[in-house]
């Protein structure tokens, strides 16, 4: 098996999958079809075998598709928009003087 593929990069974008689908269960009472049920599982098992794989567990991709879940979940309960988390960084970027944050969230901003 290559290098690539046992990567804790591409853990960590499996396991956003099952994360997303968990918080959407406990906080937002979604329920899952059949078909759904067995994707999540695959998916589980996908992360699984590819944590086998690497040898120990990715806590870097763990967490960031824990806190990747997490902020997708507050923009849904919150309906926080753009425009609103554009604001909430732009007062820390000019107190800190992170002229580059700044640039790049504009840019991104005007982009979408």
């Amino acid at each position: 098996m290559s290098q690539g593929l046992r990567s804790p990069s591409v853990v960590g974008v499996a396991n956003a999958i099952p994360a997303f689908l968990i918080l959407g269960m406990i906080f937002l009472k979604e329920r899952l079809r059949r078909a759904q049920w067995i994707a999540a599982c695959l998916a589980g098992a996908g992360v699984a075998y590819l944590t086998l794989q690497f040898g120990e567990l990715p806590w870097i991709s763990l967490g960031l598709a824990i806190t990747f879940g997490f902020y997708g979940l507050i923009r849904k309960v919150a309906m926080v928009g753009l425009t609103i988390e554009t604001m909430f960084m732009f007062l820390p970027a000019k107190i800190q003087g992170y002229k580059k944050v700044l640039i790049i969230v504009l840019i991104w901003v005007m982009s979408h």
